[in-house]
């Protein structure tokens, strides 16, 4: 019989960071993951704290070094990926307020962030480059104590005198893509299987869970590598690759999401999407797609093809002016009458001696809209929309057709541009970069894409012509996004399996869901309500104050103050209703939080007087901890005892 006990805490320069704290409320910090291997530390000066910066993570995080727990995490979205950074570049300063580093790019400048712990906000100064921005020093750095950290991976701190910590490092998962059904109940991640020290894939799986519990209903592993998976409709999901290097030619599945069973599957075509319902699909082949695959496929001939759900055959699509061209991007409309496509023709050289002087061939895009069911007998219309600004220098990579069906979004090396159907006039253009595929997802407001310099910032589009961009700063990638039905929230997902909702008025966040794993997980909103079902004795979260921004406390600490069950359902809907000031219970005034809990643990379990009874005797000692609100001193009182995660007395 595992029982245990837990005792409810009561009484409860430039902005860039997410994690700013709000107010004074206290802020939950997911534990981990660990710093990754390019990972450059800096020791405070009493070598209880231990900072790393990451260029791939675009994130500074903040460890308590006797415990190994992470106190903070601070993104820093535009940290270029060609950012040089030492161990001689991060410094903590000498009261334990702030974090500087010092950073150098391709850029000529060097660039400096001072990030005010108190406050998780970063202030950035650029300066034009003389030489080095840095100084450059191998190995890991030794705190004044004597304490070293080994590891690349995993990090651990060594101490002569105590025994080695780790840093924390709380149960993650790693995705390669997560979709959400428009009414925002269900989710499905893909991950990959990989084997071997070069980590090839070589199985896939998805996992069906639902949002409102956290709790796993489905799962499916399937042999080989696959990049998407996507909701057909609330009952059936289809799980494809692209063509490229690590998705080459995996039969494209539908798969029953309530059985997770494969019923119904189509052979392997390059840019395969959905069309008019569950199985039926539509491709094309594009020049990102697989060469060796094509032609070991057969699938060299340009033309795009339609597949009716079941059948085991593809067939050309017959269009009146389409001809067979080379599709770049497919997008279709929802009730499948309207089927945008990016298409490139090569035409020759400019002139006879270009190919010898090695000279490139000259490359025509097109837009192209067809009108017409593709599965029909009878030939659907295709018509060219003509835009001038489709050409061999500004290529398009990505098209996508608003919910109306009466706007297209065309993604290029330069831009993204709104084009309206009915006129083929452009009704706004917004310069991104050369970002490759930048859209995530679209309604017929907005749309949310990732913009120049890093894949750690989320942009929030209007398509209105008036509406500003709102800005959503991100530590890990923004893997995949979408819009909750109903309008005014969207979602955006990271590999890690953070999941963020947000207002798309301002890109204001509602609330944050971090997945552990298959039943794990932990939501909390802006002014710290929070819902989990780890259990009150977990370590994957923890919290920190903004008056105590160097101490770390235990998860279960505010359980009695903060703890909201069901809280996703609840939070969706009353942000709905624009009614949450009304539907959720308000924060206790932070004023009045126990900061400090009683050291309590199990001494003995017996079995009780009667069947399926047990009597379960606790030990407390009182605590006591300084704390800014005068609460000092733990009490006994309100336990709780939990088995498996379940309360029972």
């Amino acid at each position: 019989l595992a029982l245990l006990a837990m005792l409810a805490a009561s009484d409860t320069a430039r902005p860039e960071s997410y994690g700013a704290f709000r107010g004074n409320a206290p802020q939950i910090v997911v534990q981990g993951p660990p710093p990754p291997a390019d990972a450059v530390f800096a020791w405070s000066n009493d070598s209880r704290l231990l900072v790393s910066a990451s260029v791939s993570r675009r994130a500074v995080q903040l460890w308590d070094a006797r415990t190994g727990n992470l106190i903070n995490a601070i993104a820093l979205q535009w940290l270029q990926p060609d950012t040089l950074i030492s161990n001689d570049d991060l410094s903590i300063s000498a009261d334990r307020q702030t974090i500087t580093l010092r950073t150098e790019s391709s850029a000529t400048r060097c660039r400096l962030y001072e990030i005010d712990i108190p406050t998780s906000t970063t202030g950035v100064t650029d300066t034009p480059r003389h030489g080095r921005c840095g100084h450059y020093s191998p190995g890991l750095p030794t705190a004044p104590d004597g304490s070293t950290l080994v590891g690349d991976r995993g990090f651990t701190i060594n101490n002569p005198h105590r025994a080695p910590v780790p840093l924390a490092a709380s149960a993650s998962v790693h995705l390669t893509d997560l979709a959400i059904t428009p009414d925002g109940t269900s989710a499905l991640s893909l991950a990959a299987e990989v084997s071997g020290v070069l980590q090839t894939p070589v199985a896939s799986r998805v996992e069906v869970w639902s949002l409102t519990s956290g709790v796993r209903t489905a799962a499916l592993r399937v042999a080989g590598a696959y990049g998407h998976v996507r909701w057909l409709d609330a009952g059936h999901f289809m799980l494809s690759g692209d063509g490229g290097a690590r998705f080459e030619s995996q039969p494209t599945l539908v798969v029953d999401a309530a059985r997770a069973t494969i019923i119904d599957q189509a052979s392997f075509r390059c840019t395969t999407v959905p069309y008019r319902g569950a199985g039926a699909m539509i491709a094309g082949r594009a020049s990102h797609c697989g060469e060796l695959a094509e032609v070991s496929l057969g699938l060299a001939t340009p033309g795009i093809w339609a597949r009716a759900a079941g059948s085991r055959a593809w067939r050309p699509v017959r269009a009146t002016g389409l001809g067979a061209p080379v599709v770049e991007a497919i997008a279709t409309s929802s009730d499948g009458l309207k089927t945008v496509l990016i298409t490139r023709r090569t035409i020759g050289y400019d002139h006879p001696f270009a190919a010898d002087q090695g000279e490139m061939r000259t490359v025509q895009s097109r837009l192209i809209l067809i009108e017409g069911n593709l599965l029909a007998d009878t030939p659907a219309v295709a018509r060219t929309i003509p835009v001038r600004w489709l050409s061999d220098d500004e290529r398009a990579n990505h098209v996508t057709l608003t919910p109306d069906g009466t706007r297209v979004v065309v993604e290029t090396d330069l831009a993204v541009r709104v084009i309206a159907l009915a006129t083929g006039r452009q009704t706004r253009s917004t310069s991104l970069g050369d970002t490759k595929a930048p859209i995530l997802a679209i309604d017929d407001r907005s749309l949310i894409a990732v913009p120049t310099g890093g894949d750690t910032v989320a942009n929030l589009q209007s398509l209105g012509l008036d509406a500003p961009n709102g800005y959503l700063s991100f530590i890990d990638k923004a893997l995949s996004a979408g819009f909750v039905a109903g309008g005014g929230v969207a979602w955006i997902a990271a590999p890690n399996g953070s999941l963020r909702f947000f207002e798309t008025t301002d890109g204001s966040t509602v609330l944050t869901l971090q997945r552990m794993g298959p039943s794990s997980f932990v939501s909390y909103d802006e002014e710290g309500r929070y819902d989990s079902s780890l259990g009150p004795d977990t370590n994957a979260f923890r919290w920190t104050f903004p008056d105590e921004p160097l101490r770390s406390l235990g998860g279960q600490t505010f359980m009695r103050d903060y703890f909201e069950p069901q809280l996703f359902g609840k939070t969706l809907a009353c942000t709905r209703d624009a009614r949450c000031d009304t539907a959720l219970p308000p924060p206790p005034p932070v004023a009045g939080l126990n900061r400090t809990l009683p050291a309590v643990r199990i001494v003995r379990v017996r079995a009780g007087p009667f069947r399926d009874t047990a009597i379960v005797e606790v030990e407390a000692n009182s605590v006591e901890a300084p704390a800014p609100n005068g609460k000092t001193r733990s009490g006994l009182y309100d336990l709780r005892l939990f088995r498996d995660g379940k309360l029972v007395g």
